[in-house]
């Protein structure tokens, strides 16, 4: 039975959860110390793992690999110009075999990264219960508009942080002293001609 899924719990929970890949420091200290329990080896259950991954290119479509496969087919040809232009002599089909295959290999590890790790904080019910939802009606539409509402609050707060900067730059211009008087003395009166 499909367990019901609050949108919005589910909704802040992979927004709380973030999808991005890590990286790792150059400057890591030579010997380390004990790594916390929930960093510690973990031997992940391949199906919870797998269903995990599912779960995720459903709700975020723009990891699947098909969609990034599809993206490189659209900007390959502007990428081979501009290495092109950078390096004349370019084997353009090299490029283009080896570049495709480092984004390919580096998104899929980045998401077999987020799904080992999403994996550990469901059971393979609630997985399941997770991908049948985000294939229902409802499910899908937040997908689909999760990516919409992001940008839109990005954009309302770069608006916002811009009338807040005006703003300040009204109210300092209000009661600054105009240029050539100080705090509290009058402005110097036109000298007078000489009679």
């Amino acid at each position: 039975m499909l367990r019901r899924v609050s949108s919005a719990a589910l909704a802040f929970a992979i927004a709380s959860f973030g999808f991005s890949g890590s990286a790792i420091s150059a400057n890591a200290p030579a010997k380390p110390a004990a790594a916390p329990a929930m960093l510690q080896v973990v031997k992940d259950d391949p199906a919870k793992v797998a269903a995990a991954r599912e779960f995720i290119t459903l709700f975020h479509p723009k990891t699947d690999p098909h969609y990034i496969a599809t993206q490189l087919d659209i900007f390959m040809p502007s990428m081979i110009k501009a290495a092109k232009r950078a390096d004349p002599k370019l084997d353009a089909k090299k490029f283009e075999h080896d570049r495709r295959a480092l984004i390919m290999k580096n998104s899929g590890i980045i998401l077999d990264r987020q799904a080992t790790v999403f994996s550990r904080h469901f059971t393979l019910q609630e997985l399941k219960d997770l991908i049948a939802w985000c294939r229902s009606p409802l499910g899908h539409k937040l997908a689909v508009e999760t990516g919409k509402i992001q940008q839109e609050m990005l954009m309302w707060n770069r608006k916002t942080r811009e009338e807040a900067r005006m703003k300040d730059d009204d109210d300092d211009a209000a009661v600054s002293p105009k240029p050539g008087t100080s705090k509290g003395q009058p402005a110097p009166t036109k000298p007078q001609p000489k009679k």
